[in-house]
């Protein structure tokens, strides 16, 4: 749904007539007449235009393969919180969260590369000198 984006619908609703029934008068003789009325009612949909990024699943893909100095658990934990506080309503709450998450899966992702290439170079090196 579009945000701001007025949605009319109409709700049938019964009146019902009665007449007031005395002490020992027979109640199935009462009658009943229902007379229907139409009301509209106006629903007003707001959505947020951006929603919040929590960043989930890079957070687990961090915490099993890349997980240089358990910054990847870490993210995690904070993408959990980001996606409860969200689930709260807590909106600032929920991007303060999923922006250290974030943060914590940028350094987990560098730190694990970084160490990554050291060993394809060690490595190399290695390699080199067991040939020479």
């Amino acid at each position: 749904m579009d945000a701001g984006v007025t949605h009319q619908s109409t709700f049938p609703t019964v009146e019902v007539h009665t007449k007031q029934v005395s002490y020992g008068e027979d109640l199935h003789k009462v009658e009943m007449q229902p007379a229907s009325v139409y009301s509209k009612s106006t629903v007003v949909v707001i959505q947020d235009a951006l929603p919040v990024r929590d960043d989930l699943l890079w957070s687990i893909f961090n915490s099993i393969y890349m997980n240089a100095c358990c910054l990847g658990f870490v993210a995690l934990t904070y993408s959990v919180k980001s996606r409860d506080r969200k689930l709260f309503g807590d909106k600032t709450g929920a991007m303060s969260y999923a922006s250290n998450a974030r943060k914590f899966n940028i350094a987990a992702t560098v730190i694990s590369a970084i160490l990554f290439m050291i060993l394809i170079i060690i490595n190399i090196v290695l390699s080199i000198r067991i040939n020479t």
